[in-house]
Parts: structure tokens; sequence; C-alpha cells
């Protein structure tokens, strides 16, 4: 591919800022458990939630996508492009510092504000992109993405209009903040994930494309599958219905897609690299884990225990956005050849992995345990010690493409 060095400094970029979101994460979980005077919890929590998204989902998707589109493209065009790439990384910069600062501000909401311009810009370059490009199955997974990243934004808007304003309703701030997750991490997220396992697939020709009623089937659940996030609000039975309808479709539409690849066998048409089988098989239980648990969440009583317990709703975003999404994103760039072939980036990644599954393990112990209120000895000194490990994988890797980053040839 072309400009591999240049995709290469990327790569370092989204890399340090994954770094950068568990250095917060580990931070966060010192003042939870102990004694640490400085920087306001809500504030830091906010610093990192919406760093993690612009910083590392968001730019290191984006980036993805690019080396999908700037082969062939004119060098005008790969500037462009590189230009998105560093806006939206300045701005979730400008959140991180400014979030963590003071809070909901006019420097934070304006960081925010600036996020989904460039979000804006991003999608009409690659709308545009894909109606003069050859048509390829990805395509449709891809919009999907796009569409449901600008839909996430009118929650984002609608957040930073009642904190300027400070015109809030506890109903209304929640639906605002759910919205945007639910758009962002089971839209966005998940379907820009799967518009490049769709590349991935045609990499590999004995593989024909995934079946379009799958995508569709999970495409037109989205929207309808907003409602698990706010079955707190008794919504109108016919809705009630349509959300139950939407979960049974998604997981109709992820089970299809499981008996796709496996039955074109493409694990084992994949390098002989176990960690790299193993890290889609973890990503794959995650992901039909999640399926399940929304599946369950239509049933009135589990619902409320859901929502009514805060380290079952932490251990369930967790389980989204580290298992499935984060997990994923390290995962193409180690099948993909962009992160650099050392001999130590296995082990790095499986501390990455030990870590991940050590946390969601303990979340959901707890989660469980809080049900029958029941505290859980040492829950605090087991997540700091998942968040290190999980800091510590990451930064070894950082290190690791830092210094080994020229040996890699092969970017696509």
């Amino acid at each position: 591919m072309q400009h591999g060095t240049d995709v290469l400094k990327w790569v370092k970029l989204s890399l340090i800022s994954f770094a950068l979101v568990a250095l917060v994460g580990v931070m966060m979980r010192i003042k939870i458990g102990w004694s640490f005077p400085w920087l306001d919890q809500k504030q830091l929590q906010h610093a990192h939630s919406h760093f993690a998204f612009a910083g590392w989902i968001t730019q290191t998707l984006l980036l993805l996508i690019a080396t999908r589109v700037w082969p062939g493209q004119p060098e005008a065009a790969q500037r462009k492009m590189r230009r998105i790439l560093l806006y939206n990384w300045v701005c979730a910069l400008g959140m991180l510092i400014s979030f963590a600062m003071q809070g909901y501000a006019a420097v934070s909401i304006s960081c925010s504000t600036l996020s989904i311009v460039v979000f804006l810009w991003a999608a009409v370059y690659l709308f545009r992109w894909m109606r003069l490009a050859t048509p390829h199955p990805a395509f449709g997974w891809l919009r999907a993405a796009l569409w449901f990243g600008l839909l996430s934004t009118v929650g984002t808007a609608a957040l930073s209009y009642m904190m300027a304003s400070h015109q809030i309703t506890q109903h209304n701030y929640l639906a605002a903040v759910y919205w945007y997750l639910h758009f962002q991490y089971n839209g966005w997220f998940f379907f820009g994930g799967m518009a490049l396992f769709s590349w991935w697939l045609s990499d590999l020709t004995t593989i024909p494309p995934i079946p379009a009623v799958a995508r569709h089937l999970l495409v037109w659940s989205c929207l309808p599958a907003f409602g698990l996030s706010v079955l707190w609000m008794h919504i109108p039975r016919p809705l009630y219905v349509l959300v139950i309808v939407a979960s049974i479709a998604q997981v109709a539409g992820w089970g299809l897609i499981l008996i796709h690849v496996h039955k074109y066998r493409f694990l084992p048409q994949l390098p002989a690299q176990e960690m790299l089988k193993l890290l889609l098989i973890c990503i794959s239980i995650a992901v039909s884990i999640k399926l399940l648990l929304q599946l369950a969440s239509v049933i009135p009583a589990v619902s409320k225990l859901a929502f009514g317990f805060r380290p079952i709703v932490v251990a369930y975003l967790h389980l989204v956005l580290l298992a499935i999404i984060s997990l994923f994103l390290m995962t193409y760039l180690y099948g993909k050849q962009l992160l650099c072939q050392h001999k130590m980036v296995p082990k790095a990644l499986l501390l990455l992995l030990a870590g991940i599954g050590i946390n969601e393990l303990t979340l959901g112990i707890q989660g469980i345990a809080s049900l029958q209120y029941i505290a859980i000895p040492y829950t605090k000194e087991l997540l700091l010690f998942a968040s290190l490990l999980m800091l510590g994988a990451i930064v070894w890797l950082v290190v690791i493409q830092c210094q080994k980053s020229s040996a890699t040839q092969q970017y696509l």
C-alpha cells in the first residue's frame, strides 16, 4: 500500500490514544477506592468517555477505513483524509483536557461541537468516495455506520444544550445520554467494525460476502433497539413489541454471520497465528453474550434489575467498548499487519486480553452480587489490577510500535 510509513505513524497515534484512555481509567479506579485528591471524578469520567469514543475508537475506525480509501486516490484526496484525522484527534485531545479540568463548560462544549463537525466532514467525504468507487459489499455496512454516527450526534447536541442552558431534567438527560451511547456503540462503532470485517473477508477470495439479509436484520433493528436503553420510561405497548422484535432480529442477524464465517472456514484460512484466532473467537463470544443479554432485558423484571444496579450497567458498557469494539480494532490492526510483526506483540495482546477478561469477570460478579446486596471483597483491587494490566499491555505495544515499525512491510 502507498504511504505505508504515514499509516504507521497514525497507528502509533491511535495506540497512544488507547494508552491515554487506559491511563485515565487507572486514575478513576484509584479515585474510587483510595484517596486521590486531584481532579473531580465526574469530570474525569466525562474526559475518559469522550476521549475513548473520539480519540481512540472513532479515530482508529476512520484511520482503518482510510487505508481502504487511499489506494488509487490522488494525493489531494489523501491529504483531505489526513486533515480529517488530525482535526478529529485535536478535538478529542481538547475534550480530554477540558472535561478533566472543567467538566461541561465553554471549552469542552466547543471541542465536542467541533468534533461533530469533523465527523460530518468525514461522513460527506466517505459518502462521496463510495458513490464514485467500485461497489463493494463493505459499503452497505459503512453507509449504515456513518448514518448511525450522524444520528448519535443528536444526543450530543441535546446534552450540550441542556448543560449550557442549565435546563436539565433527569429523564431528558438520561434519554440524551443513552441515545448518544446507543447509536455510537451499536451503530457507528459496530457497523464500522463490520465494514472492516467485510473488507477483511473480501481479501480471502474463497469467502463470499456476508449475506445481505444478515446486514438488513442488524441495520433495520438498530433504530427500534434504542428502546432497550429506555425501557425504564415505560414505553407504549406497540413500541415495546417492536423492541422485542428488534432484539430477536439482532440475534438472528448475528447468527447468520457466525454460520457464514464457519461455513466458509474463515479462521482456518487465516495465517498460522493462534493469537489472532483466539482474539476473534473471544470477540465472537462477547458479541453473542451482548446480544443475548439485550434479548433477556426485554423481560421487565430483568430490565428493572439491570438499570437499577450501576455495576451491571458498567459491566455491560465495558463488555461492548472493551471486549468487542476495542479488542476488534486491535485484532484488525494485528491481523492486517498494521501492528509490527514482532515476537512480543502476541504476548502484549494476550496481556491485554487477560486485563479485559479480569475486568469483565470482576464487574460481572460484582453486578450479580449486587442484586442480592452482597459485597464482594477485593473488588476495587481486582479492577485496579485489571486496569493496570491493560495499561501495561497498551504501553508495551506503543513501545514496540515505535521501536520496530520499520520492520513492517505489508499493510493490507
